[in-house]
């Protein structure tokens, strides 16, 4: 029997009680509902602009008895990253999940954003997870973050200690963006030269991406309009 492993990713911008939270979390309630009466399941939740342990999402979340952990966007200011397992995924967290850190060589007018990293164990049978989230910056520094967040993903996939890598997040970047491919003189899709081995969907700026891919029949992916600009994504990866 086909096991089948499920991810969110949304880009909250912002779920300050005295703001967007209640609204949020009353629509991520919804969806979690609808989700489960679909029976498609959920594992893995990675949010970006969240307000961290002083949001709404993480207090309801944590209330309701799910995992969770933030990590700063930014190199120790902006908005921050939410890690959050189901309390039915029956993964855990190796340790806190951790800020990856790089330089940038042409930085923007936008905030510097870095992807972070969760590593996760089940303990059913010690299946590793390396499971990322990326919020990107935007203007001159886009096309580097996402590279540099790309050597990070791949690394983590060649050094044989995880049994799949997730990268999901808010990558500032159409699935249909081209880039010029010095090796072979033509314009490519930039996101599978960033991640080659890897299958997802994706909805507007929005991915959820796994390695090793997989049939692209044996994934189910859509999005739920939601509070502020992002939709919230959902993909089901059915895997042996």
């Amino acid at each position: 029997m086909s096991e089948r492993i499920g991810v969110i990713s949304w880009n909250v911008t912002g779920d300050l009680p005295d703001g967007g939270g209640p609204e949020c979390v009353n629509r991520l309630w919804e969806i979690l509902d609808d989700l489960e009466a679909s029976d498609f399941p959920v594992h893995f939740l990675c949010f970006q602009e969240t307000s961290g342990s002083n949001g709404s999402i993480m207090s309801a979340l944590v209330g309701a008895g799910y995992t969770c952990h933030s990590v700063r966007e930014g190199n120790g200011e902006g908005k921050w990253y939410l890690f959050a397992l189901h309390p039915n995924s029956g993964f855990t967290f190796d340790k806190a999940p951790e800020q990856c850190l790089f330089h940038y060589e042409n930085p923007s007018g936008s905030p510097l954003r870095y992807p972070s990293i969760a590593r996760l164990t089940r303990s059913s049978d010690g299946r590793t997870v390396a499971l990322y989230t990326l919020h990107a910056s935007l203007d001159g520094a886009l096309v580097e973050g996402l590279q540099k967040t790309s050597a990070l993903v791949n690394n983590a996939v060649q050094s044989g200690q995880f049994d799949n890598v997730y990268i999901a997040g808010d990558l500032n970047i159409l699935d249909s963006a081209q880039i010029y491919d010095e090796r072979t003189g033509k314009m490519v899709n930039f996101l599978k030269k960033l991640f080659p081995d890897f299958v997802g969907s994706s909805h507007n700026l929005d991915h959820i991406f796994r390695w090793p891919g997989i049939n692209r029949r044996n994934l189910t992916g859509f999005h739920y309009d939601a509070p502020g600009d992002h939709a919230l994504i959902y993909t089901c990866f059915k895997v042996s």
